[in-house]
């Protein structure tokens, strides 16, 4: 699988509670946008066998980002409610696209703090591997 066709599975995606999903960062984000999930940078590692010049299998990984809300519009409580509810329906989104690819997928989402120009949001980095 390549990451145009990984970006577009994951742009074709439904994830409950989430407004917008896009194939590429935005410019700025707009509070009727959110909660967003959209790519950042990618990164890969191949490697050659050393005898037969063979190529092993390529592990892709690609960061998504889910920005939420901006800090401070509502309580800590609430957000911390959200992010686990979003962080639910990411799993099952995950799951849902796991069953549709040929190559093996794993995802880690860690919740924290994301920046986009000089806001601060709440949100959820998700850190996909594809192996194939």
């Amino acid at each position: 699988m390549t990451y145009r066709e990984l970006i577009l599975a994951i742009k074709n995606m439904r994830v409950s509670g989430v407004t917008t999903i896009l194939a590429a960062p935005p410019d700025k984000l707009d509070t009727a946008d959110l909660p967003a999930l959209f790519p950042l940078m990618p990164s890969q590692q191949a490697t050659v066998g050393t005898f037969s010049s063979y190529l092993v299998p390529k592990t892709k990984q690609l960061q998504l980002a889910l920005f939420i809300g901006p800090v401070g519009q509502s309580t800590l409580a609430d957000d911390y409610n959200l992010t686990i509810e979003l962080m639910d329906a990411v799993d099952d989104a995950m799951i849902a696209l796991d069953g549709s690819i040929t190559d093996s997928l794993s995802w880690r989402s860690d919740a924290g703090v994301l920046s986009m120009g000089e806001t601060n949001y709440r949100g959820i980095t998700i850190t996909l591997t594809l192996e194939g």
